[in-house]
């Protein structure tokens, strides 16, 4: 199979050359479309698209550093709204878990301290950079690490060994003298 194919007029009549004049005397340019590269000319789905929504979500865990300046509920009203974020952009949150203030092990923008706080979620690939980028905007955010969530390990289906018995006692007491007489 070539890598590519020549597209000309549908009709031959309409096209005298391939490189030639066109159906209206005006000179053609040969359009080389690529066959062989897979997705080549794919269009990206639109918002209302059956496939948009069924691409596929990953689990992700996010933790951002918010500004030490903000209060605890003004830290839940942050959380609040990178979860608004991330269902905006087709993802989901399971988890919300505020660490706290905790100090810093380094100084970041001059500041010592930070509110830590945990989200896991679901995230399509598209939404990573949404995500990502409005953490980078907000001056409430210090820091924020987005690492895929790594799966629990699978279930044995196979019951578990019991625990193995304990040794049974000798019949006899070791250094007795009855075999000496």
């Amino acid at each position: 199979m070539p890598w590519c194919t020549l597209l000309t007029a549908d009709k031959p009549e309409e096209s005298k050359d391939k490189r030639g004049e066109g159906p209206g005397g005006e000179t053609e340019t040969p359009r080389f479309v690529p066959t062989s590269i897979p997705g080549a000319w794919s269009r990206k789905p639109k918002k209302g698209d059956e496939q948009h929504r069924m691409t596929k979500r990953n689990e992700y865990e996010l933790i951002f550093i918010a500004h030490p300046d903000l209060d605890g509920e003004e830290v839940k009203e942050f959380s609040a709204k990178v979860s608004g974020w991330i269902e905006a952009t087709d993802g989901q949150v399971t988890h919300t878990i505020p660490w706290g203030r905790r100090r810093l092990a380094y100084p970041i923008r001059d500041q010592s301290e930070g509110f830590y706080v945990l989200l896991r979620i679901f995230l399509t690939p598209e939404g990573i950079g949404k995500l990502e980028r409005e953490l980078k905007l907000s001056e409430s955010v210090l820091r924020y690490l987005l690492v895929r969530a790594e799966q629990p390990p699978p279930v044995s289906k196979r019951p578990a060994t019991p625990p193995p018995a304990a040794p049974k006692p000798p019949a006899e007491p070791i250094g007795s003298d009855t075999e000496e007489e």
